[in-house]
């Protein structure tokens, strides 16, 4: 039974972003709050899922 998200199977994809979310992402990861792109998409869906059931 999977009991966190971080052992959830995962697919690769292919995303096209605006430039200005890009180097916003890059800051990020440099300052060490997302690890990846990926860890930031991942997070930013997750917080918007979660935004989505309170409604």
């Amino acid at each position: 039974m999977i009991d966190k998200v971080e052992d959830m199977p995962k697919k690769r994809l292919q995303v096209t972003l605006r430039d200005d979310l890009i180097h916003w992402v890059d800051i990020k990861i440099e300052k060490a709050e997302f690890s990846s792109y990926s860890h930031a998409i991942e997070y930013a869906l997750m917080q918007l899922k979660e935004k989505e059931k309170k409604q």
